[in-house]
């Protein structure tokens, strides 16, 4: 049976045991379109994709039948979808989570350089009939949730973007709020699979749903295996990463096995003041120049790491606590005969340059925090690369 893609043609223990992470609710909302009609071609996997992947995350983990949101088919109007992002941007506080998986068609208009999902009483070639990737991200940018993870299983899905450790790191990534999105390819049309299958996608997806054998998953270890494997095995790319510019704060949606509550000090995961979701309030937080003293860290940053992965661990979560304080570290441990110093090199140049446009005032605090969590992404990948003769030594340095 030959394969579908999703494009269109046209446009182009005890309660006091369980951390306030445990305690969020974790929301589920599904949307899976197969019957399209008014000139866009059906699909065949998208609803079945959907549905499993609902299925494994209430089988195994924190997630409740009574927190999800079913919009199938003939369900998943454009105005329910809508009404929906309404509903649930009123109802979600910040003691909440969001999972968001999107199934079905996408488009991107070369014109006016925007994606849109397609509905299914969408009409073909009619941008007003479709969802705007700019209704989807508003909504992101508004919502009170603390995280927020978007799958998009769609053609031209990258529009939407324009490793385990301890317990106690856990608890300090998910403190802070996060929006992030896994899109199934680029801006590339991507394939629904054999009539009866999944989608390759959704296939390495649940695979590592179900497989998987760690209590705890970081939204960076679904996109790192997600889009590794889909690449290989398939002729699309998919990207997974923090999106910019809609209440990214540098956290992550951590998937839980059910039954699963980890043991951490609740002054880890506690702040004084709840961040917004909105990086356009003063609120938001800002990045403090390594000059500043700085707070003593948790004893699990200060000790020596018995191996790599140990190593790898320990500076990934000095990245995202202290990005200037990660720099002095790996600068420090870095073996300088090694080509990959050079990255660094340029990455300390782009965190000096992003200081200095927001010491001048010639950014915003949305585009500040943006540049930060790139070189955060980037130099975290630098980090999953690295191998020991890459390093003098495993110790983290400390001014």
């Amino acid at each position: 049976m030959s394969e579908t893609n999703k494009g269109i043609e046209g446009l182009g223990d005890d309660e006091n045991s369980k951390s306030k992470a445990n305690l969020r609710t974790n929301h589920l909302l599904l949307i899976g379109i197969d019957d399209y009609s008014n000139g866009i071609p059906k699909l065949n996997n998208a609803v079945r994709d959907a549905i499993a992947v609902k299925e494994i995350l209430l089988k195994k983990y924190n997630f409740e039948s009574e927190n999800v949101v079913d919009l199938l088919n003939e369900k998943a109007t454009g105005e329910k979808i809508l009404d929906t992002f309404e509903e649930l941007s009123e109802r979600l506080t910040a003691k909440d989570n969001l999972l968001i998986y999107f199934s079905g068609h996408g488009v991107f208009n070369k014109k006016n350089k925007r994606g849109y999902w397609i509905p299914v009483d969408a009409t073909n070639n009619k941008k007003i009939s479709y969802i705007n990737n700019t209704e989807i991200t508003d909504f992101l940018t508004n919502s009170s949730a603390h995280h927020i993870f978007t799958i998009v299983d769609s053609c031209f899905s990258e529009a939407l973007f324009l490793k385990n450790v301890g317990n106690d790191a856990t608890a300090r990534i998910d403190k802070y709020p996060s929006r992030w999105a896994l899109s199934a390819g680029r801006l590339e049309p991507v394939s629904d699979g054999s009539m009866g299958s999944n989608s390759p996608f959704a296939k390495v997806l649940l695979k590592f749903l179900e497989t998987e054998d760690q209590n705890i998953l970081w939204a960076n270890d679904i996109c790192n295996f997600v889009v590794k494997n889909v690449a290989f095995n398939a002729n699309q790319t998919p990207r997974g990463e923090a999106l910019p510019g809609v209440g990214h704060m540098g956290g992550q949606f951590i998937f839980r096995k059910k039954g699963f509550f980890e043991k951490v000090k609740e002054d880890n995961i506690t702040t004084k003041n709840e961040p917004t979701r909105n990086l356009n309030t003063t609120e938001t937080k800002v990045e403090t120049p390594t000059t500043v003293a700085h707070h003593a860290r948790p004893s699990t940053l200060q000790t020596i790491p018995a191996n790599m992965e140990e190593w790898r661990e320990q500076i990934k979560l000095l990245v995202t606590e202290d990005l200037g304080q990660a720099m002095v570290a790996l600068n420090a441990a870095f073996n300088r005969a090694k080509s990959k110093y050079n990255d660094l090199i340029l990455l300390r140049a782009r965190h000096n340059s992003a200081k200095m446009d927001s010491q001048r005032g010639v950014v915003t605090l949305g585009q500040q925090n943006m540049m930060f969590n790139q070189i955060r992404y980037a130099l975290i990948e630098m980090v999953d690369d690295m191998e020991e003769d890459d390093l003098k030594h495993f110790r983290i340095q400390r001014k």
